[in-house]
């Protein structure tokens, strides 16, 4: 009977083990699993904090530049009241509704007058290369951002991005439009007979972000400034239809 039952027993102590072996294996397979679906939620989470933390950031500062401008501004014989805010003002200069003026002369009267718009601007162009670093679903800070440009817009940018279009208002679209053309293609008069070009910063990774995700899709009036489209890639106007006109 010794003969018999010591080698049944070892046989079924090995089963034993076996089974114990895979069980453990298949519930550490199961906890890696849980562990990095918990992981990618919280950098989802993160991400999505950061991101409407920054939009809230955003539409503050525009509530601000978008709030009349009480102000009390003296004239030859009285004293009127502005009810135009700080962006209004700066729109109607820009664009100068009295007449048509050049595409560069918006240029330059916009960044000669944009030091109350450039804090709103930054924000905006932070948010979109924020949605551009997590575009892989996880932060990509060593990868550089002309690497990332290079890569196909997924379906999570362009959701996030469309939440940011969604957030500017008529005046803002045009004067970001103007705002991030080429610098060095915007020629001016220096005064007796030269040119030149303008020394402003050329925005060139925010004309970048603003071709990806299609800012300028919804621009209304396009035929105000319709020189605009020589300074964009077709993509920065998405299905706009008077572009297409």
């Amino acid at each position: 009977m010794g003969g018999i039952l010591n080698p049944v027993i070892a046989l079924l102590a090995f089963y034993w083990l076996a089974e114990s072996v895979l069980i453990q294996k298949t519930e550490l397979s199961n906890t890696q699993t849980i562990l990095a679906e918990t992981e990618k939620t919280q950098r989802y989470q993160r991400f999505e904090n950061s991101f409407f933390s920054l939009l809230e950031q955003m539409n503050s500062v525009f509530i601000q530049l978008d709030t009349p401008d009480m102000s009390r501004t003296s004239t030859t014989n009285s004293c009127q009241v502005s009810n135009r805010s700080k962006l209004s003002k700066l729109h109607r200069k820009v664009f100068n509704v009295n007449s048509t003026v050049p595409i560069s002369n918006m240029y330059i009267t916009l960044r000669d007058n944009s030091a109350d718009t450039n804090h709103y601007f930054r924000i905006i162009y932070q948010l979109l290369q924020f949605i551009l670093k997590n575009s892989t679903g996880e932060y990509n800070d060593n990868i550089s951002f002309n690497s990332l440009l290079l890569t196909k817009v997924t379906n999570t940018e362009k959701f996030y991005a469309n939440i940011v279009r969604s957030f500017l208002s008529k005046e803002v679209t045009q004067l970001i439009a103007i705002n991030c053309i080429d610098s060095t293609k915007i020629p001016y008069n220096m005064g007796e007979g030269q040119s030149g070009y303008p020394q402003y910063q050329n925005y060139k990774k925010f004309r970048a972000l603003i071709e990806r995700y299609s800012l300028l899709e919804h621009i209304t009036n396009i035929n105000e400034f319709s020189d605009i489209t020589d300074y964009y890639d077709k993509s920065a106007f998405g299905n706009n239809i008077n572009v297409e006109k």
